[in-house]
């Protein structure tokens, strides 16, 4: 998907640049190297955002389609895909599982503590 900058001002002639992914059809190097659609004015960039936006809309629209599909096409509707996937994150993180066991001030506890043992930023990787 293109990253939609838009125009700096809607009063220019053109041309107008649009960052989009590299491999974008039609897209060249711009001023840093990156990859540019070039669009001739403030109308081409509003037919084309028009377009590009219906676009990714009906790709969306296409891959809902194809997914859940996959999952009517699954013998129990995924019933048993989804029980094995809710076992996984169970096993994942026990201590929510339990939480209404624990109660909300033993929860509180357990996670401060897990939270204080865990350092999420390791300087140098360590």
């Amino acid at each position: 998907m293109a990253t939609i900058g838009g125009p700096k001002s809607y009063d220019v002639s053109g041309p107008i640049e649009v960052s989009v992914y590299e491999g974008f059809p039609g897209a060249t190097k711009g001023r840093w190297d990156l990859p540019v659609l070039k669009l001739d004015g403030v109308r081409e960039y509003f037919e084309w955002i028009g377009d590009y936006g219906r676009a990714q809309l009906d790709r969306f629209e296409a891959l809902r389609k194809r997914a859940h599909q996959g999952f009517d096409e699954l013998p129990d509707g995924g019933d048993a895909a989804f029980a094995e996937t809710r076992k996984y994150m169970v096993e994942e993180m026990p201590i929510r599982s339990f939480k209404e066991d624990l109660g909300q001030e033993t929860y509180d506890k357990l996670i401060q503590q897990r939270v204080s043992e865990t350092r999420l930023f390791k300087p140098n990787g360590r």
